[in-house]
């Protein structure tokens, strides 16, 4: 079943509208700070940046993960892509008996018309999530779901037809699923995988009910682990590089200047991870005042600086400098509260996170 959404999270903290409660504003900003984290940031920057068909394989551990992660990516494409976005997710369990099997016909139906024929779904121009998360778990000391099979199927069919569907879409496709699957799609569809193709993995969020095997859940853990937070790093480091020269061939090319602000800012998120406090102030602190410098020319970069000052004013808390924390979360709340008198439904619960770290800062 195809869900079409142009995304609405109603949180009003302060001004006309229904006010949110202090606990609505504190599961928001739970929220919000996932998309923070850098693999989410990446996703979201990857699909905003996108022009035509895109692929990208997600490994995520639950559905309350998949809906936290797809609310804050709606949220932030359309923040970076300045305008609303369309997101269709492709998810064959709803409304479905959990305790029914998908033969290989059933799922092949309930998903391919929808990627070769998607003027007929609703789906050409809009970003594509194809959605495996509810996917039964393999049983105790196995490796394999009770439809793992079928999906493995789905997913060779699609190898198959890979050229009908990058026609189709005119927008990228996500699959999310478990490490299993999204390991079986790049086994099972090599061809279709290594087409504008890419893969990233996401954290396991606050609020989600926990599978208690630790076979399934350790299969996620490793997101979470120092080795690939040094590896983003790593990456980061690399594309800072690279943008650094781009800036220098191209001083007037704005995108570029803020590309270089964007990536800034997640190094500063993924030292900060690390407990590298001194050198992510160091790095949030340049995505800030390359943001400045950038929103003089384009107005439109203003969310990049607002959410930048937000976590320059973390950083600032995590090493005792409160005052200038204070400051700097001021300063991101008021232009988060100038954005969201002009779209509301994008800009709301960013306002609500803003207000909740000024909240803090004037608690410490």
């Amino acid at each position: 079943m195809a869900h079409r959404s142009e995304g609405s999270d109603q949180v009003t903290p302060e001004g006309g509208g229904a006010h949110a409660s202090r606990a609505e504003l504190e599961n928001e900003s739970a929220a919000y700070d996932a998309a923070w984290d850098p693999s989410v940031q990446s996703l979201a920057r990857s699909l905003s940046l996108s022009d035509g068909f895109l692929f990208l394989l997600v490994t995520v551990a639950s559905r309350h993960d998949a809906d936290v992660a797809l609310r804050e990516i709606e949220v932030g494409v359309r923040a970076l892509r300045g305008a609303r976005v369309e997101m269709v997710r492709i998810d064959p369990y709803a409304n479905r008996d959990p305790g029914a099997a998908f033969s290989e016909q059933e799922l092949l139906q309930a998903v391919l018309p929808l990627l070769v024929k998607p003027a007929a779904g609703g789906a050409n121009d809009a970003i594509v999530w194809l959605d495996a998360t509810l996917a039964p778990v393999p049983p105790l000391g196995g490796d394999a779901g009770r439809d793992d099979a079928v999906w493995r199927s789905l997913f060779r069919r699609m190898n198959e037809q890979r050229n009908t569907i990058t026609r189709a879409l005119a927008a990228p496709l996500v699959f999310a699923g478990p490490k299993r699957l999204t390991q079986a799609f790049a086994h099972e569809a090599p061809d279709f995988w290594s087409i504008r193709s890419g893969g990233i993995a996401l954290p396991l969020f606050p609020g989600a009910p926990r599978n208690e095997r630790p076979d399934i859940q350790d299969e996620y853990q490793e997101v979470l682990d120092s080795a690939t937070v040094e590896r983003e790093l790593r990456r980061l480091e690399d594309e800072i590089a690279e943008l650094r020269e781009r800036c220098e061939r191209e001083p007037d090319e704005v995108k570029h200047r803020a590309a270089l602000a964007g990536s800034l800012s997640r190094e500063g998120g993924v030292l900060a991870l690390l407990g590298r406090f001194e050198r992510a102030l160091d790095a949030t602190q340049e995505a800030t005042e390359s943001w400045r410098q950038v929103t003089r020319e384009k107005a439109l970069f203003l969310p990049g600086l607002a959410g930048t000052l937000m976590s320059q004013s973390n950083r600032l808390s995590q090493l005792g400098r409160l005052d200038e924390a204070l400051e700097t979360a001021r300063e991101s709340v008021e232009i988060y509260r100038s954005l969201a008198r002009r779209e509301l439904d994008a800009y709301a619960q960013f306002l609500a996170a803003a207000l909740l770290t000024l909240g803090s800062c004037l608690r410490q």
